[in-house]
């Protein structure tokens, strides 16, 4: 009896064993990276995912390089600068504008910038430099499209409803981005 029943233990193990591997560990793996998928894009990219990046000062330089690695196109190849003086971060892609979509890059300026100006407290300008073009954002300007500061977005709800669902529904995104970098496009 004791030898049929650790049989029947082992068989019940090797079950469980196989399902766990072959059926349950992919589909969470799978799970896991269509997350990640959707965090490269403005209109997937879960604000709450980087909430644990907000800081007074942009000096923390890992803190600013690792909100911009879990921000919209994080995807792409880029360099950093940071002007603490000036209170700049300069964000270089190794991209041109055609190569990763010119919508896209839009969308992810109108995201990115408004994250980084919400967590970032004394963060005042940020430049987007491609291959072949660049646009700069200032806090001003995107207080200014908004008619508020900023800061009060930091809440995941109002960010959502204030950056992401019109982001979502196209709502004004040209006269948004040309507000946001001054005409430049």
């Amino acid at each position: 009896m004791k030898g049929k029943l650790i049989i029947g233990l082992l068989i019940v193990g090797i079950v469980l064993f196989g399902w766990v591997q072959f059926f349950y560990l992919p589909k969470m793996d799978a799970a896991v990276e269509q997350e990640q998928l959707e965090q490269l894009e403005p209109e997937t990219h879960q604000f709450s995912w980087v909430l644990k990046y907000e800081n007074s000062y942009m000096g923390a330089a890992g803190n600013t390089l690792n909100l911009i690695g879990d921000l919209p196109m994080s995807d792409i190849p880029k360099t950093f600068a940071q002007d603490p003086e000036t209170f700049r971060f300069t964000i270089n892609y190794e991209k041109g504008i055609d190569e990763i979509g010119a919508s896209r890059v839009e969308k992810a300026i109108l995201y990115n910038a408004t994250a980084v100006f919400t967590l970032i407290k004394n963060m005042e300008t940020v430049e987007f430099h491609f291959s072949d073009k660049k646009f700069t954002v200032t806090r001003k300007r995107v207080n200014d499209w908004f008619g508020e500061d900023i800061s009060s977005f930091i809440d995941e709800q109002i960010f959502e409803e204030k950056v992401q669902q019109p982001i979502i529904n196209n709502e004004q995104l040209t006269e948004w981005f040309n507000a946001y970098v001054g005409g430049e496009s």
